[in-house]
């Protein structure tokens, strides 16, 4: 697959890295100095789904801050939760 824009993965998960390099997308990693447990503390009354987009959304956002960048770069935060 080609882009056009470049791709920041906003994730330094083996497994994300891996998907993306298995599709032949190409894309470089911003490292999110995100606190999640905090994130998940003051959202522990919302539900599990809401939950995973608001700390995916909040990676995403990390990793503009920390790239300082706003141009024409895609930025893919993602994150997993489990629920029993």
């Amino acid at each position: 697959m080609v882009l056009k824009r470049k791709l920041i993965l906003a994730s330094t998960s083996k497994r994300r890295k891996k998907i993306l390099k298995d599709a032949k997308i190409k894309f470089k990693t911003a490292i999110s100095n995100l606190d999640e447990e905090e994130i998940i503390k003051e959202f522990a009354n919302t539900n599990p789904d809401n939950l995973v987009r608001i700390l995916a959304l909040s990676k995403a956002v990390s990793a503009v801050i920390q790239t300082n960048k706003l141009s024409d770069e895609i930025i893919a935060g993602f994150d997993t939760i489990v629920v029993c």
